[in-house]
Formats: C-alpha cells, structure tokens, sequence
C-alpha cells in the first residue's frame, strides 16, 4: 500500500536550448504536509 506524508508542487524548467541529451530540472515550490 501508498503511504503519503507531503504533497509538493513541482515545476519543470527547461534545458538550455543547444545542448544534446540535455534533460529538464525539476524543482520544488511548494510543500504541504499531510496530517494521517
């Protein structure tokens, strides 16, 4: 079974233009705790 203690908020910002086999960055902006 899940067990969920935080719900975030992510966003993803995009690789610089140019660069092969460059990925996306994933960071968090916000995080909420869940009570259980």
């Amino acid at each position: 079974p899940w067990r969920v203690t935080e719900v975030r908020l992510i966003r993803s910002v995009p690789p610089p233009g140019g660069v092969p086999g460059a990925r996306p960055r994933h960071e968090t902006v916000g995080r909420w705790p869940l009570g259980g």
